[in-house]
């Protein structure tokens, strides 16, 4: 993986991790797609930040 090789000091997520917002997504799915963005983050081993974006945050992760 190419952040195994740069060895960066952090990972930044930008957004998007799981969209949100798909007609039909529930939240159960959506627990199950972010926990696996975040196991394959926690595989780095390099530290990581991620900030939710529109994708995120229009549905089930706000709770709305």
């Amino acid at each position: 993986m190419a952040v195994s090789l740069e060895k960066p000091d952090l990972v930044a997520v930008t957004g998007d991790m799981v969209s949100g917002h798909h007609a039909g997504i529930t939240k159960k799915s959506f627990e199950k797609y972010y926990m696996k963005f975040t196991s394959i983050l926690e595989e780095l081993k390099t530290p990581w930040a991620a900030i939710p974006g529109n994708h995120d945050t229009e549905g089930i992760m706000t709770g709305k």
